[in-house]
């Protein structure tokens, strides 16, 4: 078993899932079956493109499934309990994900995407807090859950696509972008905790602005990347595709972050689960783990 048929399989289990709960994308349920298809595919392509060891291929779809299983189970114990496989899968990451970081000096593009692998086990931690019904510092379990959601999308594949992003097209601006995802992905966490904790919007609206911008800029890097000579017709389609939708998400996301200044009656939780979080989940992933599989060293030029 390899990672590629852990995440075919992973995809028809999806499906499946969907067809079975048929969610309605402004409720939690929609959240669920996002979170469930990071674990089931997106995950297990990722690292089949990070050359994770085939070995532990069999590990992480089983406790992908476990996890998706626990989704839709009531919150407690038993859904908890089935959900902390997805913590070992997480703290691999982490692992990995470290000594990348520690190798940054050699490849700059190594900090975004180490960054990346490490924020993965926090979506982890989130979504057994969500499966045992915990609330950290009171959030709203709606929170707790888009919570691990965000940082499965926002934290794991985002920082993917930018250091990418830097290492198919060196410069200022791919490193720009790669930068400002490596910060600006724990200071929405903290923005999100201080507006709990005390009311206060600025740090989350700051945090939000440099989410945007890194997500515009990698919009057009990848725009100029489809539009190379040597990029096959699938690349191109694939670069426009995730261009698109970074341009379109992390605009909502920016407007969202605002609402404490300018509010926005269409931007509300709901709206922002059933438009940026879909167009993240099925577009921004999708779209970004296909370029990478089309994407080689010789289609530069």
């Amino acid at each position: 078993m390899n990672y590629a048929k852990t995440a075919g399989i992973g995809a028809i289990l999806w499906l499946l899932l969907l067809l079975w709960v048929r969610p309605d994308t402004s409720h939690d349920e929609w959240a669920r079956v996002l979170l469930a298809l990071a674990v089931l595919v997106w995950t297990p392509l990722a690292f089949r493109l990070l050359r994770y060891p085939d070995l532990y291929a069999i590990g992480t779809g089983l406790a992908g499934g476990l996890l998706a299983v626990s989704l839709f189970l009531p919150a407690g114990l038993a859904s908890g309990t089935l959900s902390c496989g997805w913590l070992i899968v997480g703290l691999w990451s982490f692992q990995r994900g470290w000594l990348q970081l520690r190798a940054w000096h050699r490849a700059p593009e190594n900090m975004a995407i180490g960054a990346g692998q490490a924020f993965l086990l926090v979506g982890c931690f989130w979504a057994v807090f969500d499966r045992f019904g915990w609330q950290p510092l009171g959030f709203d379990p709606a929170i707790v859950l888009l919570t691990a959601v965000h940082f499965h999308y926002a934290g794991f594949i985002f920082p993917l696509l930018a250091g990418w992003l830097q290492e198919f097209s060196p410069g200022y601006t791919s490193r720009l972008a790669a930068l400002l995802a490596i910060l600006a992905i724990p200071m929405t966490a903290v923005g999100i905790t201080v507006l709990q904790v005390s009311g206060v919007y600025w740090p989350e609206a700051l945090a939000a602005t440099l989410v945007a911008l890194s997500g515009w800029l990698c919009g057009l890097g990848y725009l100029r990347l489809a539009f190379q000579k040597r990029a096959s017709v699938a690349a191109r389609i694939a670069g426009v595709g995730l261009a698109c939708c970074l341009f379109f998400s992390m605009t909502l996301a920016f407007g969202y972050a605002m609402r404490g200044y300018y509010l926005l009656d269409f931007l509300n939780i709901p709206s922002m689960r059933a438009w940026h979080g879909s167009v993240n989940a099925l577009g921004v992933a999708g779209f970004g783990l296909m370029f990478r599989r089309l994407w080689s060293p010789a289609s530069a030029g």
